[in-house]
């Protein structure tokens, strides 16, 4: 238990640090670029680059994936602050969540599918 414990710590630490120099990378640069973006990009990096291993994370991404539900409380809450504004609008605000969710499933379907043909190919 306790080595779970300090394997799963170690990750997050790592993920940490990770976020931390996207966060530095970001506001060096002179477009604004979300540090969570540059942070994948330097995960992916990492990964591809077999400087990390997807082993080495596996435990934290089983931690945050059973306990995603508590990440999203604080938006829930935040979503509670403007209910009148969602009550006025909410048929137009619910068109715009599906459409734009639904081009964003789509769109990553796609990409999806024409790297594996490329792959294939190869």
């Amino acid at each position: 238990m306790r080595i779970l414990l300090m394997k799963i710590l170690f990750e997050i630490a790592l993920l940490s640090i990770l976020y931390e120099l996207s966060v530095i990378i970001s506001g060096l640069l002179p477009i604004p670029i979300p540090p969570v973006l540059i942070g994948m990009g330097l995960l992916i990096l990492l990964l591809k680059t077999k400087l990390v291993r997807t082993d080495q994370l596996e435990h934290a991404s089983h931690f945050f994936t059973r306990h995603m539900l508590f990440f999203f409380i604080p938006v829930i809450a935040g979503v509670m602050q403007y209910w009148n504004v969602i009550r006025q609008g909410g048929w137009d605000l619910l068109f715009t969540v599906i459409l734009s969710t639904a081009s964003v499933l789509i769109t990553t379907a796609l990409i999806t599918l024409l790297f594996r043909k490329r792959r294939k190919v190869r």
